[in-house]
């Protein structure tokens, strides 16, 4: 396997790490493709609660996609899409973990995780109106969806960059924590996620996911609503709170 992106499973979580720092993690069709694959083998993980994407530590979190490879590439046949699809379908909550700059096409797949973790340090821009390009309408549909047509604007159209706290006041950033404490913060996040009723958490993402995109299927989303409260994350929830414990949904 590719060294590009590694795969580590660790009881309720799986992390991919991006792992070519000293290319800046820039991005082929076979890493995209490598990545889908990963994405597919995380999901089909039975205890795995949450997904973290992540890189190596390094100035720059992900440049995007190999630039010198963008013209030669047959764009009508998109890897790049079905790869960041994959990331927003799963099943499991995802988080981005960013430290660095990140760059054109991985701004996409962060925001298509459901929740972004960075640092002040982190430098974000979306260049394809330098460089002549219409960026695809999905991954702008993305940025709509989670930022707001005016945040979208700005970073589309005007190709600047946007730092931590800017990044956080445009909602692309959901956490802004420092340099030093990154790995601490993503760890304890990933940890608060899996630890919650796995059921519960996986059929609210689908319904979030599914309002945010206009395509939510209501009778689906309110007979798993209802069906939760009979179910045995349920009573062991509940009799936790009632007995001020710590709930284990591992034992059901």
């Amino acid at each position: 396997m590719s060294d590009a992106i590694t795969y580590h499973c660790d009881a309720a979580r799986a992390t991919l790490t991006l792992n070519r720092s000293e290319t800046h993690n820039r991005l082929s069709v076979a890493d995209l493709s490598l990545l889908e694959s990963l994405l597919e083998r995380a999901d089909a993980e039975p205890g795995v609660r949450v997904v973290v994407l992540t890189a190596t530590p390094g100035p720059v979190f992900c440049a995007g996609f190999e630039i010198d490879a963008i013209l030669d590439t047959d764009w009508a046949d998109n890897q790049f899409t079905r790869t960041v699809e994959r990331l927003e379908g799963m099943s499991r909550p995802t988080i981005c973990s960013i430290g660095g700059a990140i760059y054109g096409g991985a701004c996409e797949l962060a925001i298509a995780c459901d929740l972004r973790i960075g640092t002040p340090e982190v430098v974000l821009q979306i260049p394809p109106a330098r460089l002549g390009l219409t960026y695809f309408p999905s991954g702008l549909r993305r940025f709509v969806e989670r930022l707001g047509p005016g945040p979208t604007k700005r970073l589309f159209l005007t190709a600047e960059q946007a730092t931590g706290t800017d990044l956080v006041q445009m909602g692309f950033l959901d956490y802004l924590v420092s340099e030093d404490g990154l790995v601490a913060n993503t760890d304890a996040l990933a940890a608060r996620i899996a630890a919650l009723a796995p059921n519960a958490v996986q059929e609210m993402k689908k319904s979030i996911d599914g309002i945010a995109r206009g395509t939510l299927d209501e009778k689906q989303a309110l007979a798993a609503a209802i069906k939760s409260f009979g179910s045995a994350e349920s009573r062991e929830g509940i009799a936790a709170f009632r007995e001020k414990r710590v709930p284990k949904f591992d034992d059901i």
